[in-house]
């Protein structure tokens, strides 16, 4: 199974991914093990480490550390807002790519969170794990502007049919 790390640098090399220039991973992973009240997953870690800020024209959501202030008491509400994931990237559109936390075990899915839900349940998965969601993200426009076929996803990460908390509907999430 591919690494955050060998993704990243897969979107890297295609020219897909951007990274931010400020690093704060040690910060961001002991303030997000706070908000979900436990140690986070090791791919999570290992994506905060990346430094990642977007994928394609899907901005990554990563608490900000300020050297006055610290983290911003607004953000702690927003992490809090999605208790079954930990946002991962923003649509553009108010709606996010979401790291699952309902189920234990080392890799954890990843889910589109639709806004005009509210968030409340996962409407599509986006890889069985963080990995695999990020190729899947580097490809997304591109399969829908090019009318890849309805299996796509699964081609790039075929443990994708396992995700347990909604089936695959391939394509866009519909509105």
């Amino acid at each position: 199974m591919i690494s955050v790390t060998d993704a990243a640098l897969t979107l890297e090399s295609r020219g897909l991914l951007r990274r931010m220039k400020t690093k704060f991973s040690p910060r961001v992973i002991d303030y997000m093990a706070e908000i979900i009240g436990q140690p986070i997953p090791d791919e999570l870690a290992e994506f905060y480490s990346e430094n990642i800020e977007s994928i394609c024209q899907f901005s990554s959501y990563v608490p900000v550390w300020n050297e006055w202030i610290g983290f911003r008491s607004s953000e702690r509400e927003f992490w809090q807002s999605i208790p079954q994931a930990v946002p991962l990237f923003s649509d553009g559109c108010g709606s996010i790519f979401g790291l699952d936390l309902q189920y234990p075990g080392p890799r954890h899915g990843v889910y589109f969170f639709d806004h005009i839900d509210r968030f409340k349940f996962p409407s599509q998965p986006v890889g069985s794990s963080l990995a695999t969601s990020l190729l899947i993200l580097g490809d997304w426009d591109r399969a829908l502007q090019e009318g890849w076929p309805d299996d796509w996803m699964e081609k790039i990460d075929p443990e994708i049919k396992n995700c347990l908390r909604v089936e695959p509907k391939w394509g866009w999430p519909e509105d």
